[in-house]
Parts: structure tokens; C-alpha cells; sequence
């Protein structure tokens, strides 16, 4: 994971508001956050399904209603400080 700001980046941010960082994690990393999420997310709302492919069917109950899950962290081992 990039976690080092260069002072260009940290001006950047502070003009703009947001930073867009160019491959923040590498593959394997997005990975571990991809099944982590998935995961949590599962879990907070009391069953497993697959959100990607669900949202892709409009006719599916979650593709029809907004579903928001805050502090994922809290929820997983692997997650939170």
C-alpha cells in the first residue's frame, strides 16, 4: 500500500479537496479488501449473497433499494485499529 504523501500530493489535496492515488494497492491487496468487504458486508446484513452480481439484475430486491453498511472495520477481525 502507498502511504508515503509526497508534499506535492499534500498541496494537491488541500487545493483540490481529494487525492487520486495511482495504484494505492496492488493487486493482491485489493484482493484481501474485495473478500474482506464482501465478508462484513454479508455478515452486517445477516446473510450471504453476491452484491456485484445482484445489482447487475434489475429485478433483484437489493438491485431495487439502497443499501449502505458505515464501519465495516468494526465488524471484521482484520479490520479497525
Amino acid at each position: 500500500m502507498k502511504n508515503q504523501l509526497s508534499d506535492q500530493q499534500i498541496t494537491s489535496y488541500r487545493d483540490d479537496g481529494f487525492l487520486a492515488i495511482p495504484d494505492f494497492l496492488d493487486l493482491a491487496e485489493l484482493a484481501e479488501w474485495r473478500s474482506c468487504t464482501g465478508e462484513v458486508v454479508a455478515v452486517r446484513l445477516g446473510h450471504s449473497i453476491d452484491f456485484l452480481t445482484t445489482q447487475m439484475n434489475p429485478d433483484d430486491f437489493y438491485a431495487r433499494m439502497f443499501t449502505q453498511c458505515l464501519r465495516l472495520a468494526d465488524t471484521h477481525e482484520r479490520g479497525g485499529s
